[in-house]
């Protein structure tokens, strides 16, 4: 069946001339997928953090021709590798630093910061997505 498909058939890489990309791999959702609850509570508490809250379609979401987004956001906080974060350069401060400069999501993030740590694809610092070209 899978061949009968594929026989004659235009990819989307061809049709576009790019290769589809996965999408961004936070490696512990429970701490960058949230709610929109939750979004309006972190920018409440620091409107700062509103530039780095994105909306979050899941493939789940999509159908053929429209999508269903189901109110959901991702803390978007690229490895300070591939961004210059103001704490990039800070050394052992850099907690601190971040801290100062997104204090609600330092807030949301703290707690969860044994599991972020255990991540194996992490960004420079425990509070960062892994290093990547998004």
């Amino acid at each position: 069946m899978l061949a009968r498909i594929r026989e004659g058939r235009r990819t989307l890489k061809t049709v576009t001339g790019a290769t589809p990309f996965n999408g961004i791999k936070a490696g512990f959702n429970e701490a960058f997928l949230i709610d929109d609850q939750c979004k309006q509570k972190l920018i409440a508490a620091h409107e700062g953090c509103r530039e780095v809250i994105k909306p979050y379609l899941r493939g789940s979401d999509i159908d053929r021709w429209t999508s269903d987004w189901a109110n959901l956001w991702m803390i978007v906080l690229p490895s300070s590798n591939d961004y210059p974060w103001p704490w990039a350069d800070w050394g052992a401060a850099a907690e601190a630093k971040f801290k100062t400069e997104y204090p609600s999501l330092y807030e949301h993030l703290k707690p969860l910061e044994a599991s972020l740590l255990k991540r194996q694809d992490k960004g420079r610092h425990w509070w960062e997505l892994r290093s990547c070209a998004y």
